[in-house]
């Protein structure tokens, strides 16, 4: 496959249902990037960006939930060095 000349495409639109990225902040100024699992009264089930674990926050400690525009989801066709990272992340997962 070649290639060359093909523009880095990260999907940077509204869409890939499940891979919505959402930009929580906390309280104590600490951000983080991450897809929204579950929401409960009480607790934030997420995904952080790039991590397949889940992690729990709870709601008190979290000022604002915001979905950005991009996706994680991504679009093809992929740069060669968008291939080799992809492959690479698979790899690691075993």
């Amino acid at each position: 496959m070649n290639f060359k000349g093909k523009k880095k495409k990260l999907c940077r639109e509204e869409g890939g249902f499940g891979y919505e990225t959402q930009l929580v902040k906390f309280k104590n100024g600490k951000e983080i990037r991450c897809i929204v699992n579950s929401k409960t009264e009480n607790d934030l089930i997420v995904k952080l960006v790039g991590s397949s674990e889940q992690t729990l926050y709870k709601l008190a400690d979290i000022a604002s939930i915001t979905q950005l525009s991009e996706s994680l989801m991504l679009t093809f066709p992929l740069t060669e060095q968008e291939l080799v990272d992809l492959v690479s992340y698979l790899e690691g997962l075993s």
